[in-house]
């Protein structure tokens, strides 16, 4: 079977043909990437609203799969529609008229908005704020059949993360400037997780001299002194299905973030956190 779509504007059959075979065995390395250009898009209208079109774009990617030979968004209106009844209708493309109906009435939205030439200010929040909406149904539809998406799909790259031989400062400084609330830690051929309601709790408890010592200290000794400080964390394949992690994980979710890399490497290949996974 191809990879592609041989979907027609208005024609379930192709549409039909191209859903099962992105929600088949074959469809998972394609439906990741779906998935991965999405959050990415999405968490870049998020950060910054004129930056719609990129979603955009991202939409007719997809729509692009199921009409190989569109010209314009018009034509993944449909595909798109019916992708994002999924989560309803199963992988009937046929069902649930009046929903798949409102799903192409916001689709039909986000071509208008494209089309306006004003993309500032409170129009452009609220054209973000809709596009984005299409985008969290189409990730929740490439969600569905779930259990054969691998953590490379939905982990998020550039991860940040320290070693030991690096100061507290230097996590603390990665926390305020990222806005994150746990920093991976490499010790020893170990990973570690470091959480900022720790710092917060140990630096508030200290005078300003303490302080000071305390976040020059190298992350190795401030473990060796106070165990406690860091959460051991369980590093996963890239590969791993989220199957075979729910069957090996033991609580890895609550502890913040999912570490994913390869076994004996101080490197990270991304992170899993528990939004991921909604």
């Amino acid at each position: 079977m191809s990879s592609l779509g041989n979907g027609q504007p208005g024609d379930d059959g192709g549409i039909q043909h191209s859903l099962d075979y992105l929600f088949s065995k074959d469809g998972v390395r394609m439906r990741g990437g779906f998935l991965r250009g999405l959050r990415s898009a999405r968490a870049s209208v998020l950060a910054n609203a004129e930056g719609f079109e990129s979603l955009v774009r991202e939409f007719e990617r997809i729509g692009r799969y199921f009409v190989p030979s569109m010209t314009g968004f018009a034509e993944a209106t449909e595909p798109l529609a019916v992708l994002m009844m999924v989560p309803e209708t199963g992988f009937d493309s046929g069902a649930l008229a009046v929903q798949r109906e409102q799903c192409r009435r916001r689709l039909f939205l986000v071509r208008q908005s494209r089309n306006d030439a004003v993309h500032q200010g409170s129009h452009a929040r609220d054209t973000a704020a809709l596009a984005v909406r299409v985008a969290l149904d189409l990730e929740e539809a490439l969600m569905t059949s779930w259990n054969d998406i691998r953590l490379s799909d939905i982990m998020t790259r550039g991860v940040q993360s320290v070693h030991s031989d690096e100061t507290l400062n230097t996590a603390r400084q990665m926390m305020l400037e990222f806005g994150i609330t746990h920093v991976p830690v490499h010790i020893d051929g170990d990973w570690f997780l470091l959480s900022d309601h720790w710092v917060a709790s140990e630096l508030l408890a200290k005078s300003n001299r303490q302080r000071k010592q305390l976040l020059q200290q190298q992350l190795g000794q401030v473990f060796a002194d106070q165990p406690k400080c860091l959460v051991k964390a369980e590093l996963y394949a890239g590969s791993c299905t989220l199957s075979d992690f729910v069957a090996m994980s033991s609580g890895a979710v609550s502890k913040g973030l999912v570490l994913v890399g390869e076994p004996g490497t101080d490197h990270l290949s991304g992170v899993v956190a528990p939004s991921d996974l909604l």
